[in-house]
């Protein structure tokens, strides 16, 4: 199996959006699975893009409920995960202010560490794309646990917040058109 993460910001521009839409359903088409996390925004838009194609997908959720979902095909919920320990261990290591987050915030930013690792945490994603506003010590937002697990795996990370990341997705899309 082949597995991309697909995550980022609640407030993904439409553009981008509609190109992650493309981008999911193209990797769905190339056999990928998609891993990310049921959020409004990126999340949405790549689970959407996987969906046209009916392509295989590990749905990531901190609790039953999250995002209005109740279950459904390739849904996982953090309580019914094994390795929550681990992961929840691993993601307090990368969240600089983890002993001030609340149960909920722990449960979100535990989860992106499935998002990458995998539900047994022992398949790492081949590559992660996001949406991500850039900052000194990696990106915005919960994103950054993924995409901190990314650079820690060697995990080559795309953000399409950089217009040539965008542009290389858009030539990919339009190949396959």
């Amino acid at each position: 199996m082949r597995y991309y993460t697909g995550v980022g910001s609640r407030k993904t521009p439409g553009a981008i959006f509609d190109l992650m839409v493309e981008i999911g359903r193209n990797l769905a088409i190339d056999g990928y699975v998609l891993r990310s996390g049921g959020a409004s925004g990126a999340d949405t838009a790549f689970e959407q893009g996987c969906d046209l194609h009916e392509g295989m997908k590990e749905i990531y959720l901190p609790w039953k409920g999250f995002s209005g979902i109740q279950g459904g095909r390739g849904i996982f919920f953090l309580n019914d995960l094994p390795f929550q320990y681990q992961a929840e261990s691993y993601a307090s290591q990368i969240h600089p202010a983890w002993d001030i987050l609340k149960r909920g915030a722990r449960a979100l930013h535990t989860r992106n560490i499935y998002q990458v690792l995998g539900e047994a945490l022992d398949k790492p994603s081949d590559f992660l794309i996001c949406y991500a506003q850039p900052t000194n010590t990696g990106v915005k937002g919960g994103t950054n646990t993924a995409v901190q697990v990314a650079l820690q795996y060697n995990i080559p990370v795309f953000n399409l917040w950089d217009d040539k990341i965008v542009e290389r997705f858009e030539n990919y899309v339009q190949k396959r058109r």
